[in-house]
């Protein structure tokens, strides 16, 4: 099913492509720009850094007894 997949970075058009069932075309067809007819130049899509977040920590309570030795 082609479906808008991004923005031509030449005329700012609509760029579409397959997404999903491409009807068993081997490998399936390039995006393209729906209004100057521009193909992808690669698979690889631009991406950017996820943001930070923060991490998760606990706080681990001990009973005084040290690693390794049975419990009383």
């Amino acid at each position: 099913m082609r479906q808008r997949v991004g923005t031509c970075s030449l005329c700012a058009g609509d760029v579409m492509g397959e997404r999903g069932a491409w009807w068993s075309t081997l490998p399936p067809p390039p995006d393209e720009c729906a209004a100057c007819g521009a193909m992808a130049a690669s698979d690889v899509m631009q991406m950017h850094p996820a943001p930070h977040r923060p991490s998760v920590t606990r706080s681990i309570t001990t009973t005084g007894t040290t690693f390794g030795e049975p419990t009383p």
